[in-house]
């Protein structure tokens, strides 16, 4: 069983400790489920599987209930309105942590709102027929990033400047798969994010993108 939480791991890129301080599960328990001394009790596989997005039949190979396979990515049900009224309003997907608050989710967007449209043109990236600025926001409400479908049909992608360099990247990336996978074609936000999340899909990304990460330039958001 413990196999497959290392699978779910490692297709997410995350770390065991990461996802203890995110689920409340202690890191004693995960130690002692990897050495075989413990199997966690349902109820902690439910905050494990809530957490990737599975159902709790991954761990315990039942028969998925309707209800675990309907399942969608943010746990709060005002956190799943929230992103889905942004999402239809706005067309905006944030990549935040399916344990975000709605408020959170409310103060980024509006803060957006407020941001003058940068010129046409501007630093702008063509990549696979897209064409997509990328920003650096010096303020970000604790929401790593976000991607918006733009009226004109091109992309904005937002990014928290107190990332470190990597983490950076991997927001990108996280929102080049929104939009490479056509995500803004779809309507329900909670099945959205979970395959982008769990990886449902994959697309190489072009080794040219990614000195353009280091000439992103950075937003005053006040």
């Amino acid at each position: 069983m413990y196999e497959k939480f290392e699978e779910l791991l490692k297709k997410n890129n995350v770390t065991a400790y990461r996802v203890a301080k995110e689920t409340g599960v202690t890191t004693a328990t995960l130690t002692s489920w990897k050495q075989g001394k413990y199997t966690p009790k349902r109820e902690k596989l439910q905050k494990i599987a809530d957490y990737f997005g599975v159902g709790v039949e991954y761990f315990t190979g039942e028969e998925p209930t309707e209800e675990s396979s309907t399942q969608g990515y943010y746990i709060d049900e005002e956190t799943a309105r929230t992103a889905q009224e942004i999402y239809n309003n706005d067309k905006i997907l944030f990549d935040v942590y399916k344990t975000a608050d709605r408020d959170r989710l409310i103060a980024y967007a509006k803060k957006l709102s407020e941001l003058r449209k940068l010129e046409e043109g501007e630093e702008w990236l063509y990549y696979k027929g897209y064409y997509i600025n990328v920003v650096i926001l010096d303020e970000s409400y604790g929401v790593p990033g976000c991607v918006r479908h733009n009226s004109d049909d091109s992309y904005t992608i937002f990014i928290d400047a107190s990332l470190n360099y990597e983490k950076q990247h991997e927001v990108f990336l996280h929102e080049i798969r929104h939009i490479l996978g056509d995500d803004f074609s779809e309507s329900d936000v909670q099945m959205i994010e979970m395959k982008n999340h769990m990886h449902d899909y994959y697309f190489e990304i072009s080794a040219e993108t990614f000195p353009y990460m280091k000439t992103m330039r950075m937003i005053n958001a006040n």
